[in-house]
């Protein structure tokens, strides 16, 4: 479910994405003159949008969503070996009779902590 939603998320917000970033390299390509430096105004959301969608076609919208949705896997793995990890000490615990405030703040910490650290072995392991 979480996957879902990341999904969603990145689906929805690229396109924003891709118009801040127009926005904001639209007055990077122009040469600047030593003597006057006369500042090029800035299109507005829509105008942007606009300017987007005659020059690169809908399409342009969904530049940088690939990489977005991969981004999207690593935080639900992450959590699912969060819950893994916390399940089976939950379940030790409990064969060891300790029933009562099964896990502290402490527990959770590390288990978060372990199970980014996975990730991150995951990951330089990809490479």
């Amino acid at each position: 479910m979480k996957f879902f939603a990341g999904s969603a998320t990145a689906i929805i917000s690229n396109p924003l994405w891709v118009i801040q970033t127009a926005q904001t390299m639209s007055g990077m390509d122009e040469v600047s003159n030593e003597e006057s430096v006369i500042p090029k105004k800035r299109l507005g959301l829509f105008a942007t949008a606009a300017q987007l969608m005659r020059t690169s076609g809908p399409s342009a919208f969904l530049r940088g969503l690939g990489p977005a949705l991969v981004l999207v896997v690593n935080p639900v793995l992450q959590y699912t070996v969060f819950e893994q990890l916390k399940n089976a000490l939950v379940r030790r615990r409990r064969m060891a009779g300790r029933v009562s405030g099964l896990l502290t703040d402490w527990d959770f910490f590390f288990l978060g902590a372990i199970s980014k650290l996975g990730m991150l072995f995951r990951q330089t392991s990809m490479k």
